[in-house]
């Protein structure tokens, strides 16, 4: 669809191409009701380095707004100094990264990268994991991941059993296998997670059966869910991110859309992008990065005004981190 993005198809070809790797290298349900239950549950791309090293077409940081990390459909997470948007880092292969990194959270010093039914997490700086999170169930793709302040691991699952089923598998701090799942009605696939000031936590789904892109609320520990009610017009809701002032910033087909507590509708809505994925905030909250798949690069906005003030070239980003 013009300007937006049909997350499904990409994902059911990027787990195409990783099982036909895979082999070659051996050889729904009714609309959300308003509460959500569920109970606990018991191939790789061609890998190639990104060449280009092309810094933002203009500068407007300062040495305070750290390091960015894009993933992309390279099987590369590359590492950005937002000083002067040069590249200082790459990981792959060689850091275990082999299945199609998508959604990434920094936490504490640690990057926390998903791969395939992994997520990985390496110390600042470092090219090696120090832990690795193993999604116990046959068949997931990992889209995103987020971190509580507890040290509380949300892992959002796009599909599991190799269906369009949806979960989040939570790790408890420091564990590298779930504690339990959220699961979601079948053919309803789970894309983007969130967490706001309270460690609520907040699932972007594909509701199959009813108006499409949702975004449901849990409680800290809770498999208890409730929709947000808010109205998006996608069939699939990208990256989120709360504001400092408790508002969501959510990809919506091909714009950003600002959502204020006890509103359905955004307060606001910017930009004109081609099949955007994730987004992150800088440390000030100034500025907004979001992976322009569709245009190969990422988009750097005022988050105040809404303008793209800077873009930078990478081929296939998906995923988005920030170190402040």
């Amino acid at each position: 669809m013009a300007g937006g993005f049909d997350r499904k198809s990409f994902v059911y070809l990027l787990g195409a191409f990783i099982l036909l790797c895979a082999t070659a290298t051996f050889c729904g349900c009714s609309s959300l009701p308003s509460q959500l239950t569920s109970g606990p549950t018991s191939g790789e791309f061609a890998s190639k380095a990104w060449r280009s090293n092309q810094p933002f077409t203009t500068l407007q940081h300062d040495a305070t707004n750290g390091t960015l990390y894009a993933s992309s459909t390279a099987n590369t997470v590359t590492e950005y100094d937002l000083r002067n948007g040069t590249v200082i880092g790459t990981l792959g292969a060689a850091s275990g990264i082999n299945s199609g990194p998508s959604g990434m959270f920094f936490s504490k010093g640690h990057l926390y990268v998903t791969n395939g039914n992994q997520v990985l997490v390496f110390p600042a700086g470092q090219t090696t994991a120090s832990l690795t999170l193993e999604d116990p169930i046959e068949g997931p793709f990992a889209s995103d991941v987020v971190v509580g302040t507890d040290g509380t691991v949300y892992l959002a699952n796009f599909e599991v059993n190799y269906s369009s089923e949806g979960n989040v598998e939570v790790f408890k701090r420091g564990k590298t296998a779930p504690e339990y799942s959220i699961n979601f009605p079948s053919t309803d696939p789970v894309n983007s997670v969130t967490l706001d000031s309270s460690n609520n936590l907040y699932v972007g789904y594909s509701d199959e059966h009813g108006p499409k892109a949702r975004i449901a609320e849990y409680p800290p520990g809770s498999r208890k869910g409730q929709d947000t009610g808010w109205s998006l017009k996608s069939e699939i809701p990208g990256g989120m991110a709360f504001d400092k002032s408790g508002n969501l910033v959510v990809i919506d087909g091909g714009t950003i859309d600002v959502f204020t507590p006890g509103t359905s509708k955004p307060a606001r809505t910017f930009g004109s992008l081609q099949q955007p994925q994730f987004l992150v905030f800088d440390k000030a909250q100034t500025a907004l990065y979001v992976t322009n798949y569709g245009a190969n690069q990422i988009d750097e906005f005022d988050y105040s005004t809404g303008e793209l003030i800077n873009t930078i070239s990478l081929t296939g980003p998906i995923g988005l981190a920030i170190n402040p």
